[in-house]
């Protein structure tokens, strides 16, 4: 489906390629407790990420603005 994720890559290159499958791996790695409170602390959009850690910015509960996202970068 995407040739370009199907190879090893750096973070980098996944973060260029928006490779999410790397992103899940990091958030099941980095866990939902922890991933909870850096995401409330760093205030980014509702912080709210539900109970699944591998896909909450994709299908929520978390939501962003175009404006939020704007100002937190």
């Amino acid at each position: 489906l995407f040739p370009e994720w199907e190879k090893d890559m750096t973070l980098g290159d996944a973060m260029k390629a928006s490779a999410i499958p790397v992103y899940q791996d990091l958030a099941r790695r980095i866990g939902l407790e922890l991933m909870s409170k850096e995401v409330k602390r760093v205030g980014y959009g509702n912080a709210d990420i539900g109970t699944q850690v591998d896909n909450f910015w994709l299908v929520g509960p978390l939501k962003i603005t175009p404006q939020q996202e704007a100002q937190f970068a």
